[in-house]
């Protein structure tokens, strides 16, 4: 949205994302939109399903990576 809205903005870098917040529209703006940078910040904290519960973490570590997964098909280049 922000980028539609804001045609003259160079470029947008995405952080502190967590990966269930994910919706349709991002990944297409991954997908198609050059002015958003090619590499995300994830709010991960753990890899260990267990650590992340307690945490009170809504993410698994598979959800995580199968996150990072589709968006490097989506745009080979993000990190």
């Amino acid at each position: 949205r922000i980028l539609r809205l804001v045609p003259d903005l160079p470029r947008l870098r995405i952080s502190s994302i967590d990966s269930i917040e994910v919706d349709d529209n991002l990944m297409a703006a991954i997908a198609t939109e050059p002015r958003l940078m090619p590499h995300l910040h994830l709010s991960l904290q753990h890899g260990d399903d267990l650590i992340l519960k307690r945490m009170k973490r809504r993410h698994l570590r598979d959800d995580a990576i199968r996150f990072a997964e589709t968006a490097r098909a989506l745009r080979p280049d993000m990190t």
